[in-house]
């Protein structure tokens, strides 16, 4: 008994010639279809930035013009805003000049000065036979008298406690007092009077004339924040 191994046959041998393969394909036409398939990934890349460009762009656009809406809104609201305070322009106009005329009053008022009681103390002061025939008072802005020396006002004590600082007046104008009398004699207790009266500092007689008939004189003294009625102060202090 005998086998037989049947071998594989190829196209060669069941064909003779078919298993011949050649591309016969020119170079140029290989190199025409490769270009074309590259020509066509890059026409694919360039509309895939295109789209991607008109897409930013569209973006862009819509949100511009949400932006510009929303200005306009804003704009109108302002314009709705201004023409609603229009409406209360007079109020606030006169809310306004009332608090000016409310500050000036408060600076004005709050330095009244007891004018009365100081020229009566001033006619009490005066000696008798001793006349006044005028009386000029200057107001002007407050000014500090020279402050008190250290041993006043904070040197400590010999117990080591320490003073309290005096107050110091301030000069807020003066007073020019013209008259005639019998003799010169009778200006210095004037003078004298008018040191001792509350609110009044640096009384100097500026000048004093004798004659046959008499003399005649003019005195001129400085008034302090010690005249101040406080009387329109907001607190209601008197």
């Amino acid at each position: 008994m005998s086998a037989t191994k049947e071998l594989p046959r190829t196209l060669w041998q069941t064909h003779p010639g078919w298993g011949i393969s050649v591309d016969l394909t020119p170079r140029e036409v290989l190199q025409s279809r490769q270009l074309r398939v590259h020509q066509r990934l890059i026409g694919l890349a360039l509309a895939l930035v295109l789209t991607l460009c008109v897409g930013i762009a569209l973006i862009a656009q819509a949100e511009r013009s949400t932006a510009q809406r929303g200005y306009e809104r804003e704009q109108a609201r302002t314009a709705q805003l201004a023409a609603d305070a229009d409406q209360y322009t007079v109020i606030t106009t006169m809310d306004s000049v009332t608090a000016q005329v409310q500050a000036t009053l408060d600076g004005v008022l709050g330095q009244d000065l007891d004018f009365v009681n100081l020229m009566a103390f001033i006619s009490a002061a005066r000696p008798v036979g001793l006349t006044v025939t005028n009386e000029a008072v200057l107001l002007s802005p407050p000014v500090a008298a020279p402050e008190a020396t250290p041993d006043i006002a904070g040197d400590p004590a010999p117990g080591g406690t320490s003073l309290a600082p005096s107050t110091v007046p301030v000069i807020v104008g003066s007073v020019t007092i013209a008259g005639s009398g019998p003799n010169i004699s009778d200006i210095n207790p004037f003078v004298s009077r008018l040191n001792r009266i509350r609110g009044v500092v640096d009384v100097v007689p500026t000048s004093v004339t004798q004659s046959d008939t008499g003399m005649d004189y003019t005195v001129t003294l400085s008034i302090t924040d010690e005249l101040y009625t406080n009387r329109f102060q907001p607190d209601g202090a008197s």
